[in-house]
């Protein structure tokens, strides 16, 4: 059994995301992260003529499998999670981004942002939770002896850098609100590895 539907920003922020060791490696480059930012910013949400629907903007798939509560139990996890199959990359970009709005622009009042943990004992949880932009240099200090902490880290500071390139009519809080509202995720859920292969398998021929 697997299903396809569509997911906004705001619908994953209550999810967490368990990236296995063989996904684990944040391997989008400055463009991808930067066309991100730059297709959420230009989008203009519409209405649908003769209904209530409004258009949105629509992101890379993502394809997960729910976590049963052995699984959950095995890595000492509560709540709803998924083991990600694919679309690390983006889920991780995104994860970013919400944490540079908390830092650089929200105040007190933080913007909830999903749970990732990269696989059994890895460190890559905990870095990406301590991202920060170096006030004094304007850049993020990046840590090239990990070459996933590298990838982390220059993602941060290309998006710190983006905003920075923003005209002063950039609006804040309607990209966030694009951003958590109306931009959505191509969300396929399978409930086995069986069910993934035979997706990778239609989209490849």
């Amino acid at each position: 059994m697997s299903y396809l539907t569509e997911k906004t920003i705001e619908e994953l922020l209550g999810y967490g995301f368990f990236i296995p060791a063989d996904q684990i490696g944040h391997g989008w480059i400055q463009r991808q992260i930067t066309e991100l930012l730059d297709g959420v910013n230009s989008y203009r949400p519409t209405r649908i003529e003769g209904t209530d629907k409004i258009t949105w903007y629509c992101m890379r798939p993502i394809i997960v499998k729910e976590f049963d509560e052995t699984d959950k139990q095995k890595l000492k996890l509560s709540g709803k999670w998924y083991e990600v199959l694919d679309g690390q990359q983006q889920l991780t970009s995104i994860s970013l981004i919400i944490r540079y709005a908390n830092e650089m622009w929200i105040g007190e009042e933080k913007s909830h942002v999903f749970k990732i943990k990269y696989g059994i004992r890895d460190p890559n949880s905990e870095f990406l939770q301590h991202q920060k932009i170096n006030e004094i240099i304007n850049e993020v200090n990046i840590d090239y002896d990990c070459i996933n902490f590298s990838y982390i880290s220059t993602a941060f500071i290309t998006i710190h850098k983006w905003v920075k390139n923003q005209t002063q009519d950039f609006n804040i809080p309607n990209f966030l609100c694009k951003f958590k509202n109306y931009s959505k995720v191509i969300w396929y859920e399978v409930t086995s590895e069986k069910d993934f292969d035979n997706f990778i398998v239609k989209v490849n021929t």
